[in-house]
C-alpha cells in the first residue's frame, strides 16, 4: 500500500528512524480500552497499518510504577470529545510537558484502539473539565489543603490486607506525626496538607486477576462509596486495593485536578506519598541510569521510607522561592542552606544555578541535613553532604550526579564545571565552586541539498548533507552521527555515517535515499539529523523531500517463438521467450520471475530464471524443451509465464510441441533374413537334406 503524504498528513505521518528505534515505553497491560496492535516497539509497523485519525478529547496522564522491578510506564490516554471513544496514545518517544485534563487534538494514524503520532508535533488546545469538577493544572506554587477520599477496595477474590485504621493513619493521623499529610506539610513549609475520610472495605465485582483496569475499578470503587458519601466533594481520590494483574505497586495521574492515584501495596506509606506527587505534578528523582535511584526524594524508589523531596523538586512545587536558587556565573565559595530550612529563616541560598551549555539545564547544588522527615535519611548517606542534579526544568526528571562529603569534587569534563563540598555546619555548607569554560558548545549547521526531488517509485535519490561545527574553539573536536527517519518500507544510507569535526570544521556526507516501487505518488518528508551522545546541544535535524512521480504500470508482455516445432520423442528442441516491459515511462524498472510448464515426464529448462527490465524495455532467453522418451504422437502445450516479482503482474504464452506419427511399414533388420525350409512329409518323419 501506498504512502500518501500530503499537507497535514505529510506533516504528521508515522516514520520510522534509521537510527536505533526506541519507541515509548508503554505498557499495554494499563490500556483502558482493548487493544490488537502489534509490539510498543513496533510503533513504525503500527503506524503504517493505521488510517489517519484526527481526536481532539481530554487527555489522562498516568505514571504505572512498578517498584520491585525498578520500571516505570508512562500511559496516556485520550477521550474523543465528539464520539465518547477512548485511545491510548502511541508516540515515537516519550512526549514532554503533557498532564490530564488537557484538551489536545491529536493527529495521527489510528489503528484499533490506539493512535500513532509524533511527539514532537502535539500541542494542547486548551484545560478542561474531568466532567467531575473543575479541571486546573498544577499551579507553579502547590498550596492549599488537599481535600482527599481514600476509597479501600477488594477483589471477589482477595481483600485489602491492611485494616482502615492502619491506612488512616498512613494518609492523616499517624500517632507519631509520621503520616503523609505530615510529610508534606513538613517539606512544604505548611503550605500543602491532606485532609479527608478513609471509607470501605469495599468489595469489587471483578477479580485481581482480572486485565487490569484501572478506570473501571475506580467507577465501580466510586459507586460503592457514593450510598454514604459525596465523593465529588472530593478534589483527590485514593483507592487503596491488593496487588492484581496490573503491574505495578502504584499508579497515578499527573498534574491535574481534580485527581486520582492507585495503591495496590497498601503498608508501603512512600507508594501513597509518591503516587500524591504525581498528582500534584512531579516527575521521578533520577540518575543518569536508573529511574529512580535518587532515593533522597520520595519520588525516587518507594521502600518504606518517608522522606522530602530534593531542591529541584522543592523549587518546581514553590516551596522554596526562586530567590532561594542563586544563578552562579563567577568562580569563587559559596554557602548553601539546608534544603530543609525554612526559607524564612534560611542563612544563605537553598539552591545553587550553574548553566549547563552541552544540554540546555542547570546544573542545582543543594545541601541535606537531617531535619523533619530527612532524619530518616540518616541510612542512607545523604546527610551533611551536597546533592548535585541536574534539570531542565518543570515538568521534567529530577537526575542526581553526585553527593558529596567535605574534601569531595564533582566535575563535569564536558563543561569544566567543577564543585566541592570545602566543610558544613547545621546553618549551612561552605562549596568551591568552578563554573568552568562551558566550552561554547553550540548547535551545528546542517543543510540538505537538493532539498526536494523527483523520481518514479522504485528509484534511488541522492543528496548532499553539509555539516558545520559552530562550536566555540576553545570546545574540544566532536564527532557527529547522521541519522534520521524516512516513511515506512524506504531505505535510506548515509556515506560516511560519522563525521568528525574540530569547532569551525565543515563536513559533506550523502544520502541515497530509495522508495518503494509500490509507493504511491505524493511527496513525501524525510528528515536527517546529526547526534551526539556527549553534548546534546548538538542533536540537530533538517528536512527535504521526495516527490514520487505518476506511475501507469501494465502487464507484461510475453511471447515464445516458434509457435510450433516437431520432433520425436526424448528430443530436445529450443525455443525464444521473450519477455516485454509495458510500463509507463515515469514508472522504475521491475524484477520478472520466469517460470515454465510442460506436460507430465518431460523436462525444460530456462537459460535464467529473472529478467529486470526498465519501462519499455524487453528482452529474450532461450527455452529448452526435452520431450518423454514414452510421448504418444500428438500436439503438446508448452507454457511460459513473466511474473512481477513484487506486485504479482503476470502474463504467459504457449507454443507448441508435436510428436509426429510414423507412416512408414516396419523394416527387419538383416541379420534375421535368411532361406524358409519346408519339412517335405511331417509325418515320415524325413529330415530335409
Amino acid at each position: 500500500m501506498g504512502y500518501a503524504a500530503r499537507g497535514v498528513v505529510r506533516a504528521l505521518a508515522c516514520v520510522v528512524s534509521i537510527a536505533v528505534f526506541n519507541a515509548a515505553s508503554v505498557s499495554r497491560s494499563f490500556a483502558q480500552t482493548p487493544s490488537s496492535a502489534g509490539s510498543n516497539t513496533a510503533f513504525g509497523a503500527g503506524c503504517q497499518n493505521g488510517t489517519p485519525l484526527t481526536v481532539t478529547g481530554q487527555l489522562t496522564v498516568f505514571y504505572a510504577d512498578d517498584f520491585a522491578r525498578h520500571r516505570s510506564e508512562l500511559v496516556l490516554m485520550i477521550r474523543d470529545g465528539r464520539t465518547g471513544r477512548s485511545f491510548q496514545l502511541r508516540f515515537d518517544k516519550e512526549p514532554a510537558h503533557l498532564r490530564s485534563g488537557m484538551v489536545m487534538t491529536i493527529r495521527g494514524r489510528g489503528h484499533d484502539a490506539d493512535i500513532y503520532a509524533l511527539a514532537d508535533q502535539i500541542s494542547p488546545v486548551s484545560p478542561a473539565s474531568s466532567g467531575t469538577g473543575p479541571t486546573t493544572l498544577a499551579a507553579p506554587t502547590v498550596a492549599g489543603d488537599q481535600k482527599t477520599l481514600v476509597i479501600v477496595a477488594g477483589f471477589r477474590d482477595k481483600s485489602v490486607s491492611c485494616p482502615i485504621q492502619a491506612i488512616d493513619n498512613v494518609m492523616f493521623a499517624d500517632p507519631l506525626d509520621k503520616s503523609v499529610d505530615d510529610l508534606y506539610r513538613d517539606m512544604s513549609m505548611g503550605q500543602v496538607s491532606f485532609s479527608g475520610t478513609v471509607v470501605g472495605p469495599y468489595t469489587l465485582g471483578s477479580a485481581s486477576t482480572d486485565a487490569c483496569d484501572i478506570s473501571g475499578w475506580a467507577t465501580a470503587a466510586n459507586t460503592a462509596a457514593s450510598s454514604g458519601i459525596d465523593v465529588n466533594a472530593y478534589a483527590r481520590k485514593v483507592y487503596v486495593m491488593p496487588s492484581n494483574s496490573c503491574p505495578a505497586a502504584g499508579i497515578g495521574e499527573v498534574g491535574v485536578t481534580p485527581s486520582r492515584a492507585w495503591v495496590f501495596d497498601c503498608d508501603t506509606p512512600d507508594v501513597y506519598a509518591h503516587e500524591l506527587g504525581h498528582n500534584l505534578g512531579l516527575q521521578h528523582a533520577s540518575t543518569p541510569t536508573s529511574e529512580y535511584a535518587d532515593t533522597s526524594d520520595i519520588m525516587g524508589q518507594a521502600e518504606g521510607l518517608m522522606r522530602q523531596v530534593n531542591a529541584p523538586h522543592k523549587l518546581e512545587m514553590g516551596w522554596i522561592p526562586p530567590s532561594q536558587a542563586v544563578l552562579v556565573t563567577s568562580d569563587g565559595p559559596y554557602d548553601i542552606a539546608p534544603a530543609e530550612t525554612d526559607p524564612v529563616n534560611a542563612a544563605a541560598p537553598q539552591a545553587l544555578k550553574v548553566f549547563k551549555d552541552d544540554t540546555n539545564e542547570y546544573y542545582y547544588v543543594s545541601y541535606r541535613r537531617g531535619i523533619g522527615f530527612d532524619a530518616n535519611l540518616a541510612c542512607c548517606a545523604y546527610l551533611d553532604r551536597l546533592s548535585v542534579h541536574r534539570w531542565a526544568g518543570p515538568g521534567n526528571r529530577t537526575y542526581r550526579l553526585a553527593i558529596l562529603a567535605d574534601g569531595e569534587t564533582f566535575s563535569d569534563p564536558a563543561t569544566g564545571f567543577t564543585v566541592t563540598q570545602v566543610n558544613h555546619g547545621s546553618a549551612s555548607s561552605s562549596a568551591l565552586v568552578h563554573v568552568g569554560n562551558g566550552c561554547g558548545s553550540a548547535a551545528p549547521a546542517l543543510a540538505i541539498s537538493p532539498q526536494d526531488q523527483s523520481g518514479p517509485a522504485g528509484s534511488t535519490a541522492r543528496y548532499d548533507l553539509t555539516v558545520v561545527n559552530n562550536d566555540a574553539s576553545t570546545c574540544a573536536a566532536s564527532t557527529f552521527a547522521l541519522g534520521g527517519t524516512v516513511p515506512p518500507g524506504w531505505t535510506a544510507a548515509f556515506s560516511p555515517v560519522t563525521v568528525p569535526l574540530v569547532p569551525g570544521g565543515t563536513a559533506h556526507a550523502t544520502l541515497a535515499l530509495t522508495s518503494p516501487s509500490t509507493a504511491s505518488a505524493g511527496t513525501y518528508s524525510v528528515t536527517v539529523s546529526t547526534g551526539d551522545p556527549n553534548v546534546p546541544i548538538h542533536n540537530v535535524s533538517a528536512t527535504g523531500s521526495f516527490t514520487a512521480a505518476s506511475c501507469a504500470r501494465s502487464l507484461p508482455a510475453v511471447t515464445i517463438s516458434p509457435a510450433s516445432q516437431s520432433g520425436v520423442p526424448a528430443t530436445t528442441l529450443t525455443y525464444s521467450l521473450t519477455v516485454a516491459n509495458r510500463d509507463m515511462p515515469d514508472c522504475s524498472a521491475t524484477t520478472f520471475n520466469l517460470t515454465a510448464t510442460l506436460p507430465t515426464g518431460w523436462t525444460g529448462a530456462l537459460s535464467t530464471s529473472t529478467l529486470t527490465l526498465s519501462a519499455g524495455a524487453s528482452a529474450t532467453v532461450t527455452y529448452s524443451v526435452t520431450s518423454g522418451s514414452g510421448s504418444a504422437p500428438a500436439a503438446y502445450t508448452i507454457t511460459a509465464a513473466a511474473a512481477d516479482a513484487i506486485l504479482g503482474r503476470a502474463a504467459s504464452a504457449n507454443a507448441n510441441y508435436t510428436i509426429a506419427s510414423d507412416t512408414l511399414p516396419p523394416t527387419a533388420p538383416a541379420s534375421l533374413m535368411g532361406t524358409v525350409s519346408r519339412w517335405p512329409d511331417i509325418e515320415s518323419g524325413a529330415m530335409p537334406r
